[in-house]
């Protein structure tokens, strides 16, 4: 067991450099607050919608989530983290409702193994973001993040932490830092961090309940004319899933126009139509150059 001391979150409304420190040191932050509780169980609704009709594509591709991605409150919190005037979107969104259980720290760059690769020979300037619309601070089914991971390879470096996110907070990540979803919080130590391997020789009694269904949002953002963001993006057309949503994002005009007032939006589908299923891989393989 590891014990999760020095947490820190930041409000939103006082956000600041502070916090931006704290992401270049640690590989992530929780912002909270982001939004309202209105907002959450409108986003909880408008969830459960778009898994009815069965939607393919990414959030901006869906008439009832397109404005998320353009959100003044994330594009804020990611011009602040990324030191940019105006991120990059390309597509690389979605909702994720239920449990997962695949357990096991990752990381979400494209060079996950090699040390001497191009992830790892400057800062990295792409980061993913989670909206969590459920009790993730007295219940279980949490984010798990491996402290300052991003400055290495390895998946087992760095201080595990469960994030005790709350409906409305916001937790962002460096894509080469180690993370994790669906960790149990013990019952009698919830702030200790129990590793994966003892989980199924526990009784679940042994640990907090869920808090209701699991709903939470996820966005990608990159820099601007980035090295990292291009061999991300190459990256994605070699992984079918990226590709599968690619193909099934499409962006009414107006919306467009209404993203690109404060984002630069890269349009993937065309070109993901005309990717060769044969050139796509269904798991992870580095890139070659």
């Amino acid at each position: 067991m590891v014990n999760n001391f020095n947490m820190k979150a930041f409000e939103f409304s006082s956000l600041g450099q502070s916090a931006k420190l704290f992401f270049d040191e640690h590989g992530w932050v929780q912002v909270r607050n982001v939004f309202d509780k209105t907002q959450i169980e409108s986003f909880r609704k408008v969830a459960k919608g778009l898994e009815s009709v069965g939607h393919q594509g990414d959030l901006l591709s869906y008439s009832e989530t397109n404005s998320i991605v353009y959100d003044n409150h994330l594009v804020s919190i990611a011009k602040l983290l990324l030191d940019t005037n105006k991120p990059v979107y390309f597509g690389d969104s979605n909702v994720s409702i239920g449990n997962d259980f695949h357990r096991g720290f990752h990381k979400d760059n494209a060079d996950k193994l090699n040390a001497s690769a191009s992830d790892w020979q400057s800062p990295y300037t792409l980061l993913r973001m989670g909206i969590y619309t459920q009790d993730h601070k007295k219940h279980s089914d949490c984010l798990a993040i491996r402290d300052g991971s991003h400055k290495t390879v390895e998946t087992e470096v760095g201080k595990p932490l469960n994030i005790p996110a709350e409906p409305g907070d916001v937790v962002i990540w460096n894509l080469r830092t180690s993370h994790s979803g669906n960790s149990n919080r013990l019952r009698f130590a919830p702030n200790y961090f129990l590793r994966y391997r003892y989980y199924r020789i526990m009784p679940d009694f042994m640990f907090l309940p869920r808090d209701r269904e699991r709903i939470c949002f996820f966005l990608t953002y990159g820099k601007e004319k980035d090295q990292h963001l291009e061999r991300y993006i190459r990256y994605l057309k070699t992984r079918k899933y990226m590709v599968d949503i690619w193909c099934h994002s499409h962006y009414a005009e107006e919306q467009l126009t209404k993203a690109k007032t404060t984002l630069e939006v890269i349009q993937m589908s065309e070109e993901a139509n005309n990717i060769s299923p044969e050139q796509l891989n269904v798991m992870h393989k580095e890139l070659t150059s």
